[in-house]
């Protein structure tokens, strides 16, 4: 069973439907958590219909000063219950019901002003102060946790990760890790202005881990937006799922690996010596090297 979580960048484009509808159908999620969809409930009612999910709760686009800005739905199957706690335009909290294990779901999409953001981490903060212990949180929290979690542009301030290392600390949340190309957004320019950063992420509490040991987490090719989704799966995979061709296991970033200080520096050297698309394969290699001794 799995969830599937985008930043879709406005879901009024056709085009962005159709996209939509691939993943679904390729990747058979129980639910969809869709973030900036600048669209009111009577326009995604009428982009439901299309779709094969039972019950939808929708958070409205704002529209003041004739714009629109933001929007989220959360959308589910029959044959799995999503009763809602609370919501606001940037989150929807609820407790989940897969049919053998109940648990928490937060998503969220996080402020994209600059002076904003410390909204993020007091709301990560509140939703801790009524959580379940056994939740999951999902989203693009627009901002990154570690420097090689960008490329292009300028550098990110340590005190503005530390800020964000901090919020997901105090919420009891850990970063799950991914599958997959190492970054969710791209600003969409070529060459020399060409910036990506990993804005979307799956956090989790170390009780929702241990309901579901198996989990894994996918990012998704990037069609029709500047973010890719996430697929979020907490149950075992089959054989297929785990490799690539015979014995070839998919790369896999785990956010632990960065409290041993080797692993640290490995991602500042790979990143330092070779640049570019190279340097991020470097990085793939030996931070799997790494991991690998710390599990060993």
């Amino acid at each position: 069973m799995s969830c599937l979580s985008w930043n879709c960048h406005g879901i009024e484009n056709p085009q962005t439907v159709t996209a939509l509808k691939r993943y679904i159908r390729l990747q058979n999620p129980a639910f969809v958590f869709i973030m900036e969809t600048k669209l009111v409930k009577a326009e995604l009612d009428s982009i439901f219909m299309q779709l094969e999910f039972s019950k939808m709760h929708v958070v409205e686009c704002d529209t003041a000063n004739g714009g629109r800005r933001g929007g989220m739905c959360l959308m589910w199957r029959d044959n799995f219950k999503f009763s809602l706690r609370s919501d606001s335009s940037h989150h929807i909290d609820g407790v989940v019901d897969d049919g053998e294990k109940i648990w928490r779901f937060v998503g969220v999409y996080g402020w994209p002003k600059e002076d904003m953001k410390y909204l993020t981490w007091k709301l990560l903060w509140d939703l801790a102060d009524n959580q379940n212990s056994q939740w999951l949180c999902v989203g693009d929290f627009n901002e990154i946790l570690f420097s090689f979690e960008k490329i292009g542009g300028r550098l990110r301030s340590d005190a503005k990760m530390e800020d964000f290392h901090n919020a997901i600390r105090e919420a009891n949340l850990d970063d799950l890790g991914y599958e997959g190309y190492s970054f969710t957004w791209t600003n969409g320019q070529t060459g020399a202005d060409n910036i990506q950063e990993r804005l979307d992420r799956c956090l989790g509490t170390l009780e929702w881990v241990q309901l579901y040991p198996e989990y894994h987490i996918k990012h998704l090719p990037c069609i029709s937006s500047d973010h890719c989704p996430i697929l979020i799966n907490w149950y075992k995979r089959t054989r297929d799922r785990c490799t690539q061709g015979k014995g070839k296991k998919f790369s896999r970033f785990e956010s632990m690996w960065l409290s041993d200080e080797s692993c640290q520096t490995i991602v500042r050297d790979a990143w330092n010596g070779d640049g570019g698309s190279t340097g991020i394969q470097a990085i793939k290699d030996k931070i799997s090297n790494c991991g690998q001794s710390l599990k060993d």
